[in-house]
């Protein structure tokens, strides 16, 4: 049986396990701006929700509308802290340093 092989663009002919070899994966950069930029416009957001409902429930009661956009609200909110600041943060950490290492 014969061995795999294959030919590059730079019609460079690899043979045997090199053929079969897949690239490495691109570097992930874990301390991106876009990131923080859309955590801190959740946030952002979260506190303008909330500033108006309870402007608004000064006149009245909040609607089921806006308990639920509240909750929701919530949820992005928690999911961001939990991103920053739980498991996640160590992980971002250790790739950042495993990046930096190799």
């Amino acid at each position: 049986m014969a061995e795999p092989s294959t030919e590059t663009t730079v019609t460079e002919r690899k043979v045997g396990e090199a053929a079969t070899q897949q690239a490495p994966p691109p570097a992930v950069v874990a301390d991106d701006n876009a990131r923080k930029i859309l955590a801190l416009a959740v946030i952002v957001q979260f506190l303008v929700v909330v500033g108006y409902i309870v402007y608004r429930a000064q006149a009245g009661a909040a609607s089921n509308a806006e308990m639920i956009i509240l909750g929701a609200e919530n949820v992005f909110v928690t999911t961001v802290l939990n991103y920053y600041f739980g498991s996640s943060s160590g992980s971002t950490a250790k790739s950042v340093f495993m990046g930096g290492k190799g």
